[in-house]
């Protein structure tokens, strides 16, 4: 959760700093595993890149891509999912993108 305190998306760190809910069950779709790094607007650059720019993700999933550069889906720590492709992505550890298959 230390990737939460930086680079979270701001309405989860609402949800997840609310000590009210201590005592009951939260349906949180935040992922549990740690932050796998952090998502920077650089070649993905509409509006949800904008807004997003900055913040950790949790997981990625390589897409089939016929293009030069290689596209993944990434999820971010609300839950969402978005595609962006490698260079947008800045890994916290030595993560190796699993292969998408032929391109």
């Amino acid at each position: 959760m230390r990737w939460l305190d930086k680079n979270g998306f701001p309405a989860m760190q609402e949800v997840l700093g609310d000590q009210r809910c201590k005592d009951g069950p939260v349906l949180r779709s935040v992922p549990t595993r740690e932050a796998l790094g952090v998502f920077h607007a650089v070649s993905t650059r509409d509006g949800e890149a904008q807004a997003r720019d900055g913040q950790a993700f949790f997981g990625v999933n390589p897409v089939e891509s016929r293009g030069a550069e290689a596209i993944v889906e990434i999820q971010f720590g609300d839950g969402l999912w978005m595609l962006a492709t490698e260079r947008d992505l800045n890994f916290d550890r030595s993560y190796v993108l699993p292969d998408s298959g032929p391109s």
